[in-house]
């Protein structure tokens, strides 16, 4: 389907129809509508990944370089941050862009960042929710525990809230066997906040899973 980005945000056009109108647009970017500064509608640059069925959006946040990725199979968001780039082009495997003079090529296998001097940093993936203030906006709340079930496939789960002021708290589970669904809890106590963005990062080389996810938020 084709994808278009306007005035209000970041479109996908349905292909059941030889005829283009709105009706036949749907916006794909309500959920990620915070992280788009006026600049991402004048100056990001798309780029089609045919090969992992992704579309690229590179643009520059301040003085921050970020690449919005677009699943086009689930139709998830994520984001890298700290990448820029000029422009792409595609690849044999995999698509590349040229960023401050260098030449880069996506590479899915890697759980490193590879730097040219022989020098490498670990790629921690992680999601990062929208601000929630868990139904009552002016009431402050503590975090008060935290359970979940899942896969771990022997690795660990970070699981952090942050609010305005930092980071309130933080927790971090520990699997045991790969293919074992476990429950894991842990109780907290939290400073005092108003609405707070939950912050998840997972081992990136295991294949693990969370099935569900509960937080208990008390007065």
């Amino acid at each position: 389907d084709p994808i278009s980005v306007g005035h209000y945000g970041i479109y996908r056009w349905t292909s059941n129809t030889d005829t283009l109108e709105d009706c036949n647009a749907y916006v794909i970017s309500d959920k990620i509508k915070e992280l788009l500064p006026d600049s991402f509608f004048a100056e990001a640059k798309l780029f089609c990944d045919r090969h992992n069925n992704e579309v690229l959006f590179a643009y520059r946040d301040g003085a921050i370089g970020k690449m919005l990725v677009y699943s086009i199979i689930t139709g998830e968001w994520y984001i890298y941050e700290d990448v820029s780039a000029d422009f792409f082009f595609e690849g044999p495997r995999s698509p590349g862009f040229a960023s401050g003079g260098r030449i880069f090529v996506v590479e899915s296998n890697l759980s490193r960042d590879v730097f040219f001097d022989g020098t490498a940093r670990e790629i921690r993936a992680f999601c990062r929710y929208s601000a929630n203030s868990f139904g009552h906006p002016s009431r402050k709340k503590r975090i008060a525990g935290v359970m979940g079930v899942g896969d771990l496939s022997g690795g660990e789960l970070q699981i952090g809230f942050e609010s305005d002021r930092g980071v309130l708290s933080e927790v971090c589970f520990g699997g045991s066997d790969p293919g074992r669904v476990e429950c894991f809890y842990k109780r907290l106590r939290s400073e005092r906040f108003k609405s707070s963005r939950m912050k998840i990062s997972l081992d990136e080389s295991l294949p693990q899973r969370i099935y569900s996810l509960t937080v208990t938020v008390r007065a």
